[in-house]
């Protein structure tokens, strides 16, 4: 079975954001080969850490290009890695800069990716549920509801 990787966010302040200990454990129960690609300050010090909520391989780069340019360099070096190691699966957690590398990656590898998963099942199952809101039209009146479950195959 191919690797299953977790792209682990780094926040301003150094750390690896919770959401990819999260997404680790996930990975970890569809496989045993997990890694995780952390990118910017502070990753290689998360090594103890990720290593612990199971990446038994890391990827990661301290460069401060990655602060300073959060997309751009991410998505050139996630698909160098991704061209040489060919992941499985890359699991990224639902943030503005981890969703904006997601789809340029998904558009230099001409792969497929799939948003706002609820669970997923297994390598090749994902649930998705979808939460839709309707605006009557009247400010402060905002009625919500999920539209339902549906298992994409």
């Amino acid at each position: 079975m191919a690797a299953i990787w977790v792209h682990a966010a780094v926040g301003k302040d150094g750390l690896v954001q919770p959401s990819a200990f999260e997404l680790l454990s996930k990975a970890r129960s569809l496989g045993e080969d997990v890694a995780a690609v952390v990118l910017g300050p502070g990753a290689a010090s998360s090594a103890a850490a990720l290593g612990d909520h199971g990446a038994r391989t890391l990827f990661a780069c301290d460069d401060a290009v990655f602060a300073e340019h959060p997309a751009e360099p991410a998505v050139h070096v996630l698909a160098e890695l991704a061209h040489r190691h060919e992941p499985e699966l890359i699991l990224f957690a639902p943030g503005c800069e981890s969703r904006e590398v997601a789809g340029r990656l998904q558009g230099v590898l001409g792969t497929t990716l799939v948003s706002n998963v609820d669970d997923l099942v297994s390598s090749d199952h994902v649930q998705l549920r979808v939460a839709l809101s309707v605006w009557p039209g009247r400010p402060g009146n905002m009625r919500g509801g999920v539209a339902g479950t549906k298992v994409v195959d």
